[in-house]
């Protein structure tokens, strides 16, 4: 089967039931994914300031800085950093979280 065809999940043979057991291994039960959620409107208040220090760090280091290499590859970066920590907090860690 051409592998454009299958999602991640289904190419990798992850199931319901890994998803399970590796929520297990991280201790993320039903109550801390509330408390995760619970917590995203703080976390929506900082993530800028939150991104912004960390690639003001990363930046700071000439070899992360040239492969960052330009402004909009950077901006990229700092958008699809929100939008991962900010997942973390939307009490979705089923197949799409995957």
């Amino acid at each position: 089967m051409n592998p454009t065809s299958q999602s991640i999940l289904q190419q990798l043979h992850i199931s319901d039931w890994n998803i399970r057991l590796r929520k297990e291994c991280f201790g993320l039960l039903n109550e801390n994914e509330l408390i995760l959620t619970q917590f995203q409107p703080t976390m929506q208040k900082y993530i800028d300031g939150l991104v912004e220090e960390f690639y003001k760090h990363q930046t700071s280091i000439d070899e992360v800085a040239l492969l960052i290499n330009d402004a909009d590859t950077l901006e990229r970066l700092k958008q699809a950093q929100k939008h991962y920590i900010l997942s973390l907090f939307a009490g979705d860690y089923e197949e799409e979280y995957v």
